[in-house]
């Protein structure tokens, strides 16, 4: 998978997270097309602070 990182607002179960880095989907190597009819543009990780990408803000830490 090739991409970019952004931040942009989530909309989570009624929840509006703001800020949040996402992965931008830009194309997909190898992964048999998986992602190429889906209903989205990008994913979020559920890591945990400590083995999140250095100086981003996870979304369970964004939660308010």
């Amino acid at each position: 998978m090739n991409g970019v990182m952004n931040k942009d607002t989530v909309f989570f179960n009624g929840l509006e997270i703001p800020d949040q880095t996402i992965n931008e989907i830009k194309s997909e190597e190898d992964g048999g097309g998986v992602l190429e009819d889906a209903s989205f543009q990008g994913i979020v990780g559920l890591a945990f602070a400590g083995i999140a990408e250095p100086g981003d803000i996870t979304i369970l830490d964004n939660i308010k």
